[in-house]
């Protein structure tokens, strides 16, 4: 595995996770579950590498999902833009999840890795109009997802 490679697994996980070590830890899960297969046929490694990147993410993130808090716990020190950016986080993330793994793929390679169509549907193995149709899906999708927090 080369060191681009590593640094691209990083930065998809750190876009999502928003923290330097949890996004270290979830670039060294996603090195071992490519350890695991490799005796396995990929045809595109970094479109396998990507979409395992964004599911581990995605996954660790709705398992910390916040509880409400509790009657122990104090007011939040954060301030109101910080309280606002993890609420749009938050939001976006559970938008994230709704979408369907090949839409959240196109998406993020789209926005995160800003590849062409093209480029999308020969990684993913698709035709590009097929890629095109999964990311404005997945732009409604989002939109949909996150119509009450614009609104605010």
């Amino acid at each position: 595995m080369d060191a681009v490679m590593r640094a691209d697994i990083y930065r998809w996980a750190y876009r999502l996770l928003q923290n330097h070590h949890d996004a270290l830890d979830a670039t060294q899960d996603v090195l071992l579950k490519w350890l695991r297969r490799a005796d396995d046929r990929v045809e595109n490694r970094r479109a396998w590498l990507r979409s395992t990147t964004v599911h581990h993410c995605i996954d660790l993130l709705r398992r910390r999902r916040p509880q409400t808090p509790g009657p122990l716990e104090g007011p939040s020190t954060d301030g109101p833009d910080t309280l606002a950016r993890r609420e749009l986080h938050d939001q976006i993330t559970a938008a994230l999840e709704m979408l369907s793994p090949r839409q959240r793929d196109v998406l993020v390679a789209k926005v995160y890795d800003r590849e062409t169509f093209a480029a999308i549907a020969a990684s993913l193995g698709i035709s590009e109009s097929a890629a095109k149709t999964h990311y404005v899906r997945a732009l409604d999708g989002l939109r949909n997802a996150l119509k009450d927090w614009n609104e605010e």
